[in-house]
């Protein structure tokens, strides 16, 4: 199965097809110009992770989509109610891990920014218990600060880590090993 994004309902929604476009299936039933982008598969095959545009929150939230219908909010832009702006939270590109148990994503906290590079980083989310970590974050030093790391896809053994990292007009394609930390182009 492939998962989608499309319109073809009159407002955009995730779908699922067979890889030669058949047997194309709605998954969700939104009905007013949201955005979804970068859907991506939970490691059971039985639900789907995407980021949804808040226009009036300008951040991205991540939802898991059961085919069974059922629908969960993960990541909330502001976790709290009553939290400051510089709190927010921006969630994109999903990645389940493997075995399940972990997410993959990047993270912006704070307002996002159109007219300049906004620092991004990748968290580790345990699908169980709800506790995230940052994995990748800036490295320091001049510049580090409108560094991002984007991206986030596990390996299928769940030993290693690609992910895209962006600095001083340079994007490059990174490999951590999980179990070390070590890092490299």
């Amino acid at each position: 199965w492939i998962a989608f994004v499309s319109d073809r309902s009159g407002a955009e929604n995730l779908w699922v097809a067979r890889p030669d476009g058949s047997q194309a299936r709605q998954v969700t039933f939104g009905q007013d110009d949201t955005v979804l982008v970068s859907p991506a598969w939970a490691a059971d095959g039985r639900a789907l992770f995407v980021s949804r545009y808040r226009p009036d929150l300008n951040n991205y939230e991540l939802w898991r989509y059961g085919l069974d219908g059922t629908e969960t909010l993960l990541t909330p832009v502001k976790p709290t109610p009553g939290a400051p702006r510089s709190a927010w939270r921006s969630t994109l590109g999903a990645a389940s891990s493997p075995d399940g148990r972990f997410l993959y994503v990047a993270r912006r906290v704070g307002g996002l920014s159109f007219d300049e590079a906004d620092a991004w980083t990748i968290v580790r989310r345990d699908l169980s218990t709800g506790s995230e970590t940052s994995v990748i974050f800036g490295s320091g030093g001049r510049g580090a600060d409108h560094e991002s790391f984007f991206r986030p896809q596990v390996s299928p053994d769940g030993g290693r880590l690609a992910y895209a990292t962006r600095r001083d007009g340079h994007t490059e394609l990174r490999l951590r090993d999980l179990a070390t930390g070590e890092d490299r182009p």
